[in-house]
């Protein structure tokens, strides 16, 4: 079960890739930066996977704002509220609506979604897990993925 809201996603730490001795890969990681996606690819990598289980199950779209139960509570978010966690500016912003329905492609976003639930006051979440080290971009992991394709001849 846990796998499926890894599958489609890939997390940063910021300071790990910032400090590789490849001065392309840095540069592609500062535009991502200043693109303003920093809080959003690097915020904590945690999930609560109860919780997210209970979002999906019950997850709909009704005038711009997500909304479902998560443990029996009523949860809402709106473009506002995820653009405002995650510093992200609201120009350009697709509007929820628009975004696909299907839920294995929004399990890529599990541990925003995670971020957003644990803000919702008296939320029972569930156990905490680590997002899995193997999905998060780092020095050794970027490395290991030039590795690859270049054995690859890509």
């Amino acid at each position: 079960m846990a796998s499926s809201f890894y599958s489609n996603t890939h997390h940063i730490d910021f300071a790990s890739v910032l400090a590789m001795n490849d001065p392309g890969m840095v540069s592609m990681f500062q535009a991502l930066i200043a693109s303003g996606l920093e809080g959003f690819l690097g915020c904590t990598a945690v999930v609560y996977e109860t919780a997210l289980v209970d979002f999906f199950e019950n997850a709909s779209v009704s005038d711009g704002v997500i909304i479902s139960t998560v443990a029996g509570q009523l949860v809402e978010i709106s473009e506002e509220w995820f653009a405002e966690t995650f510093e992200l500016p609201v120009d350009g912003l697709a509007d929820v609506s628009e975004m696909p329905k299907d839920k294995k492609q929004a399990k890529g976003f599990a541990i925003q979604i995670s971020l957003l639930l644990k803000n919702v006051p008296n939320l029972e979440l569930g156990e905490l897990s680590e997002f899995p080290s193997s999905k998060i971009l780092t020095e050794k992991t970027v490395h290991r993925y030039i590795a690859v394709i270049d054995k690859s001849g890509a």
